[in-house]
């Protein structure tokens, strides 16, 4: 039976999720701590919180919801379900003194350097780069255009029209976003310096950057192929991970009230309430071998 997702996507993917610092983890990741693969989300309404994860042998899941699927304000993924998610770790990791399985990159897989602002491979005028996974062969992968020169006058401040005097002008990187993107930027608050027009330029020099050229994709090579990011495919399917209990460990957690926590696979319960409540916390814990 195949496997749901290759190899280079499931160690890409188990690297992103490691990326998500803990809760208490304010500094970055502490030194020797059992890493923690995961991830919250809060449903549309606020009707569910999820925290899902992998750490040492295991699969966690943490799922807080009302009986009759009403809305809750508190029910926010981090706030909600993480909180019981980090503690059930916890508590497996103080009874079981887990080690972290050997997480070996794939031959395919490959680094590759990048421009950090799009995530594209750098061009000459990008600032901030760094280094991801990529998995050649899979997926096409350009060139960053989003950093480009912009010929300035220097007496107006604005894009000269060319021919260009290089005497009177100097040249200034400005970033060039998609109008989606712009407005996402402001949406966020996040401030971005918009490159400055010259109507009477034309789209020379300034729609482009210096030259009005537009960027064309480019396929570079890398490792002996083209470099291509990683979209993920499904192909074929792979069983549920086998399914065992931990009573020891859900005793020997504290919980706030209301609370009801079910264990998977029995149906053993602990309540922390002695009135019947309509919070429901459901913790599902199973084998993770196969996220080697």
């Amino acid at each position: 039976m195949g496997s749901l997702l290759s190899a280079e996507a499931s160690f890409m993917t188990m690297n992103m999720l490691r990326e998500h610092l803990r809760p208490d983890e304010t500094s970055g990741a502490q030194p020797g701590r059992l890493p923690v693969y995961w991830k919250t989300g809060t449903s549309w309404s606020f009707r569910d919180a999820w925290t899902a994860g992998v750490f040492g042998p295991y699969v966690l899941v943490v799922w807080v919801g009302n009986f009759d699927n009403s809305s809750n304000t508190a029910f926010v993924g981090v706030d909600a379900a993480a909180p019981l998610f980090f503690q059930i770790v916890d508590a497996l990791n103080a009874e079981r003194a887990l080690a972290e399985p050997a997480r070996p990159a794939p031959p395919r897989v490959k680094r590759v350097r990048i421009c950090l602002a799009s995530g594209d491979l750098p061009n000459e005028r990008c600032p901030q780069q760094g280094w991801t996974w990529f998995i050649p062969g899979t997926s096409p992968i350009r060139v960053s255009t989003v950093h480009r020169p912009v010929v300035i006058d220097d007496a107006t401040g604005r894009p000269a029209c060319p021919p260009y005097d290089g005497k009177r002008t100097h040249t200034e990187v400005f970033e060039f976003w998609p109008s989606d993107l712009q407005q996402v930027f402001a949406q966020a608050g996040i401030p971005r310096r918009r490159p400055p027009q010259n109507p009477d330029c034309g789209n020379a020099g300034q729609l482009y950057g210096a030259g009005g050229r537009r960027p064309r994709p480019q396929r570079p090579a890398a490792a002996g192929g083209r470099a291509r990011a990683v979209a993920g495919a499904a192909r074929g399917a792979r069983a549920p991970p086998a399914l065992i209990s931990t009573p020891a460990a859900a005793r020997a957690l504290p919980c706030a009230k209301p609370l009801v926590l079910a264990v998977a696979p029995r149906r053993s319960s602990m309540s922390c309430s002695s009135s019947p409540v309509s919070v429901l916390s459901s913790v599902v814990i199973g084998m993770a071998n196969q996220f080697r």
